[in-house]
C-alpha cells in the first residue's frame, strides 16, 4: 500500500486530501475507508472513500509491471465535521488493513 495524505484540523472538524494505492491490484475494485482514531479516547471513526480523479497519480504507476492498475481514481478529498478537538491519527483501510499516515496534534485546545 502506498499513500500521500495531507490532513488539517479545523475548528469544525478535519480536512483530508491526497491519494491511496494498493500495489499489485486493480484499484478500481478496492473498497477504501478513511479511518480516524481519537488518540485520547481510543474511539475510531470511519467513512467510505469515494473515487476522486487524480491523473497525476495514474502517471506514477503507468509503467508499473506488478499488476497495479486503475489508479487514476485513487484520490482522497474528504471533510469530516463534528470531531472532538483531540489528537487524531489518520489512516486508510483497504483489504482489512490500515495504513496509518498522519497524526494531528491538536493545538486548538
Amino acid at each position: 500500500q502506498m499513500a500521500q495524505i495531507a490532513s488539517l484540523l479545523i475548528p469544525s472538524g478535519l480536512i483530508v486530501k491526497g491519494w491511496f494505492v494498493v500495489r499489485g491490484r486493480d484499484n478500481g475494485q478496492i473498497k477504501r475507508e478513511l479511518v480516524v482514531k481519537d488518540i485520547e479516547t481510543g474511539r475510531i471513526y470511519k467513512t467510505e472513500l469515494l473515487p476522486v480523479y487524480r491523473p497525476d497519480v495514474e502517471g506514477l504507476f503507468v509503467e508499473s509491471n506488478d499488476g497495479t492498475t486503475r489508479t487514476a481514481f485513487s484520490g482522497i478529498n474528504v471533510v469530516i465535521k463534528n470531531l472532538p478537538q483531540h489528537t487524531l491519527q489518520i489512516g486508510v483501510m483497504a483489504n482489512n488493513k490500515i495504513k496509518w499516515e498522519d497524526t494531528l496534534w491538536n493545538q486548538m485546545k
